[in-house]
């Protein structure tokens, strides 16, 4: 409703004419029928509702996560590569010109 206010007048009129309840759209009606029927089916008595309550406020068992006990994979990255790799076992093939 904001939305097709504002472009016909100022923001502090259309926030207004949105936020007043004589002035509801189809959804807000609809919203508001809805929650009078929630209202309506609660029990008038509320020691109905306290049987479950225990429910709602039971501890939640901890949990404990904890790494495996490795080795890094940065201490076996950080080692050194060898400084005189060896040869290649077969030469690269050659062109021979004829």
């Amino acid at each position: 409703m904001f939305a097709s206010y504002v472009p016909t007048m100022s923001i502090a009129r259309a926030v207004e004419l949105t936020l007043t309840p004589d002035n509801m759209c189809s959804l807000c009606e609809t919203v508001s029928e809805a929650k009078q029927k929630q209202d309506a089916a609660l029990p008038s008595d509320l020691s109905q509702l306290v049987k479950k309550a225990p429910l709602i406020f039971q501890a939640t068992p901890s949990v404990v996560l904890t790494a495996p006990a490795t080795t890094s994979w940065l201490t076996l990255a950080a080692q050194p590569l060898s400084v005189d790799p060896a040869a290649p076992p077969v030469p690269p093939p050659r062109i021979v010109a004829a």
